[in-house]
């Protein structure tokens, strides 16, 4: 019923269609603003323990597998990461819903935003270098943009354009790097 919700072009009228179902009813009971804040935490966190399976580390392209076991680990990290942007998209939508404004609103994208930064002040980059060498300001800045990229590219939703795009300007995004999204 919630994705016959999502796809009624009236989101004002949908209201009926999801109410009544469980988990939408816990996320609504502690606030939707505050749960979809808390998803943003928690996929940004597993970003950050975990994302080095598919960036690789900051002296590197990209992560090559080797074995069948890093590839096992690549995947099921992906996989996870992709049901993570799942969710938050449908939470944000909910939000939306609630707010009785239209999906990827101004203040549900600057919520998002901030969630995501604060979660990435917290980055250790030392995690992230294989080398064991100081890493340069450029270089972190450089793999925060790519950060905040796949952190957009998960978000992939039937419905979630509005929400990238719009995130992608907040996150100051290029016009090529939001080509990706396209």
């Amino acid at each position: 019923e919630l994705e016959e919700a999502i796809s009624n072009d009236n989101i004002f009228e949908s209201r009926p269609l999801y109410c009544n179902q469980p988990l939408t009813n816990l996320f609504m009971k502690n606030q939707i603003r505050g749960s979809l804040k808390a998803v943003i935490r928690l996929a940004v966190q597993c970003w950050i323990q975990h994302g080095h399976w598919l960036l690789g580390y900051l002296n590197e392209d990209r992560r090559v597998c080797e074995t069948s076991e890093e590839q096992h680990c690549a995947s099921e990290v992906k996989s996870c990461l992709a049901s993570m942007g799942s969710i938050i998209c449908h939470l944000a939508w909910l939000n939306c819903a609630e707010e009785g404004v239209e999906f990827g609103s101004e203040n549900c994208c600057y919520d998002i935003r901030d969630a995501v930064l604060l979660e990435l002040e917290s980055l250790d980059f030392t995690k992230y270098n294989s080398s064991g060498k100081k890493v340069s300001a450029a270089a972190k800045k450089k793999f925060l943009r790519s950060f905040k990229l796949r952190i957009l590219l998960s978000l992939t939703t039937d419905f979630s354009r509005p929400l990238q795009s719009k995130l992608a300007g907040l996150f100051e995004l290029s016009a090529a790097e939001v080509s990706l999204l396209l």
